[in-house]
């Protein structure tokens, strides 16, 4: 009875050996890395004044992004409202994409797309396409520093006059 038990045990341990260790003498292979998440901010505020004069200011920001090891992508938006006794003295908005391509672990290369409204400069539309390069000065899990800089073009419509023109784009995100 002991012998059988004694066996019983050897082959259930032989069989739980060969179903762990099934690399046969081989390292196993690393994990590969998480994938990247989104991280995502929502912003709101509300400023009301009451006495010698009323006001009213409305703000708001969305933004989002997504860091891999080779590839980083965000995009944001956000908008102004503002009245000063009942008269619009601040009505904008604006939103952006960028995609960056890292070439080394701080050096990259972007392509951005900004779009632009501004009522009270009377800018109906504003989009600026930047392609260029950056480079992060810091870059921790904490803070990044970085810089770019690249050609671009505008096309926008201000008043009655719509027109396009390059540009030099120089750009730091902390």
């Amino acid at each position: 009875m002991k012998k059988t038990v004694l066996l019983a045990i050897a082959v259930v341990l032989s069989i739980a050996h060969i179903g762990i260790n099934t690399s046969h003498g081989q390292a196993a292979a690393p994990a590969p890395p998480p994938a990247p998440k989104w991280e995502k901010s929502a912003a709101l505020g509300l400023t009301l004044t009451e006495g010698n004069s009323d006001t009213l200011l409305v703000t708001g920001n969305l933004l989002a992004s997504r860091k891999g090891v080779r590839n980083e992508i965000s995009f944001g938006v956000d908008g102004t409202y503002g009245e000063n006794n009942d008269v619009k003295n601040n009505e904008t908005l604006h939103g952006f994409g960028q995609y960056n391509r890292l070439f080394t672990e701080r050096f990259y290369g972007y392509a951005r797309l900004d779009g632009l409204h501004d009522a009270i400069a009377d800018v109906e539309y504003r989009f600026t396409f930047s392609p260029g390069v950056g480079y992060y000065f810091i870059k921790n899990d904490q803070t990044r520093l970085s810089a770019e800089i690249g050609p671009g073009y505008i096309y926008e419509k201000q008043g009655d006059d719509e027109r396009g023109y390059f540009i030099l784009r120089l750009g730091e995100k902390v």
